[in-house]
């Protein structure tokens, strides 16, 4: 996967360099003085409370938006969202979701799998129907623990229903 550093040049018929330059800004636009480091418009978005996560995640949706209209394999483009929704849900917890979100290149990624399936439709999904499968699977047993933690706590304090 191609990392984005820097600001891409302009090239003639190059059907995602507005995709490339938005993952750009919102992934890689600031290097980190004194390391090779590079941050982007999204870490710093999620700082601000609330809204910034938020806001990130509806300037990932262009990506994704751009793979819907390439008409990549849905399986691809749900796993894009996966990309987008782990940065959302994930940065929206204080410290440690701000630190995550400096680290985690969701629209780089998903810059990447939009080249690899506009050049190759037919490349193999096999790795993104398992990531797509695993993350729900992650979700749902987080539900069930959240679910059956709260039993527990009722129990405790003696509620009925």
């Amino acid at each position: 996967m191609d990392r984005v550093t820097r600001l891409p040049p302009k090239r003639a018929h190059d059907d995602f360099a507005d995709v490339e330059v938005l993952a750009w800004l919102l992934d890689n636009a600031i290097r980190v003085p004194g390391t090779d480091r590079r941050i982007g418009l999204d870490g710093l978005l999620g700082l601000i409370p609330g809204l910034g996560d938020l806001i990130g995640a509806a300037l990932s949706l262009l990506v994704i938006l751009r793979a819907r209209q390439r008409q990549l394999p849905r399986i691809v483009v749900a796993r894009m969202v996966m990309n987008v929704a782990l940065d959302l849900v994930i940065g929206s917890v204080p410290i440690f979701g701000d630190a995550f979100d400096f680290g985690w290149k969701a629209n780089t990624k998903n810059l990447g799998l939009l080249r690899t399936y506009a050049a190759d439709p037919h490349a193999p999904t096999r790795e993104h129907v398992l990531f797509v499968a695993g993350a729900l699977a992650v979700v749902v047993a987080g539900i069930a623990l959240l679910v059956w933690g709260l039993a527990l706590l009722l129990a405790a304090i003696g509620f009925r229903a």
